[in-house]
């Protein structure tokens, strides 16, 4: 796969302060990153507490982990492979060591940055007919 970065900064002459002074970044003046890999249409993407990694879901059945620093091409940690469509993607609201995963035939995943691997993987259609929310 071809992996490139492509940044652009746009800055704007005026600029809006808070109550307390502090400057206001408008969208226009934060850098764009592109992150190549997927081959089908990209379905969910996810951004860690942090903001440091980035989870990515196509129609495929694929997840993609990649990993923000502006200081090196963009890189992609991992590429996991559901066999299913992905219906939800979330990091783990306390840190950035954990991304959950569920998929339209009732899998669960749980996808661990310090492992680099899955490290959970449920089933729920064998536990449960119907989740409800």
């Amino acid at each position: 796969m071809h992996k490139s970065k492509s940044t652009a900064l746009i800055v704007t002459t005026d600029c809006d302060l808070t109550d307390d002074g502090r400057e206001i970044l408008r969208e226009e003046e934060f850098p764009e990153e592109a992150f190549l890999g997927h081959t089908s249409p990209i379905t969910r993407c996810r951004f860690s507490a942090s903001g440091n990694n980035i989870a990515s879901a196509s129609v495929d059945g694929t997840v993609r982990i990649w990993t923000y620093d502006s200081s090196i091409p963009a890189s992609r940690n991992a590429t996991i492979y559901c066999g299913a469509e992905i219906m939800s993607l979330d990091w783990e609201c306390k840190s950035d060591r954990l991304l959950l995963i569920g998929t339209a035939d009732g899998g669960i995943k749980a996808w661990s940055v310090d492992a680099k691997r899955v490290v959970c993987d449920l089933n729920t259609i064998a536990v449960c007919s119907k989740v409800r929310t």
